[in-house]
């Protein structure tokens, strides 16, 4: 399992965007010229980068994927549908995660936030929890949570079908683990720390074990 992020505010640059617009898909150019906002558009060519990036490592290149919708919706490769990926961005970074088997990430920024939404979309065993802590501990918890529970959607690919407070976490210090109707779910959990200001979770099917899980931050690079 591998998973890259990187920070997209070099493409505000306009000659750069130009120039690594003309290294993706285009698909990935479809979308991002569907986008009205730049900053929308930076994020959108970000995960293109990324993912060829990603894929390299595997001997790959973006370019050359041919892109199809599961039956949840769930995006995946028609030409090498037996390495799965998922993408995710906010604020200004970009993630992708890789693996030979169902994924889901999630990076949200770090913001203030209501406890109201942890009270609409979360389990009140969660929503208690949050109610105990104050200030950055909060906030910070609150996106444990919210990435947690977005990567087990992407990773089955439910998204809006399964609501966010029908499965709770538990946040124990040495297991992430998810709930459902008292039913421990068959995924595991996972967090990437070492990203100032932003919260990345993963959620993997099965069992993790003692996999190695490469996280590596990439740049925008320009071609030589």
């Amino acid at each position: 399992m591998r998973i890259f992020y990187l920070d997209v505010t070099p493409l505000e640059d306009d000659a750069l965007f130009r120039q690594m617009l003309k290294t993706v898909s285009e698909d990935r150019v479809g979308k991002v010229h569907s986008l009205r906002l730049r900053q929308d558009q930076n994020l959108s060519l970000g995960a293109g980068i990324l993912l060829d990036q990603g894929l390299r490592e595997w001997g790959l290149c973006e370019k050359e994927m041919r892109y199809q919708r599961g039956e949840n919706g769930k995006p995946f490769f028609e030409n090498d549908p037996q390495l799965h990926f998922s993408i995710s961005h906010s604020g200004t970074m970009v993630a992708v995660a890789f693996a030979d088997r169902e994924i889901g990430c999630d990076i949200e920024k770090i913001r203030d936030v209501s406890m109201d939404l942890a009270k609409r979309f979360f389990k009140e065993q969660e929503y208690q929890w949050l109610l105990s802590l104050n200030g950055e501990e909060q906030r910070v918890c609150f996106f444990r949570y919210w990435t947690l529970k977005e990567s087990y959607l992407k990773a089955t690919g439910l998204g809006l079908k399964l609501p966010l407070n029908s499965f709770w976490m538990r946040l124990d210090s040495e297991n992430i683990t998810a709930e459902q109707n008292g039913t421990k779910l068959p995924y595991s959990f996972g967090e990437i720390g070492e990203i100032p200001g932003y919260k990345l979770s993963f959620c993997i099917k099965g069992e993790m074990g003692k996999e190695a899980i490469i996280c590596e931050k990439r740049s925008v690079k320009k071609n030589t």
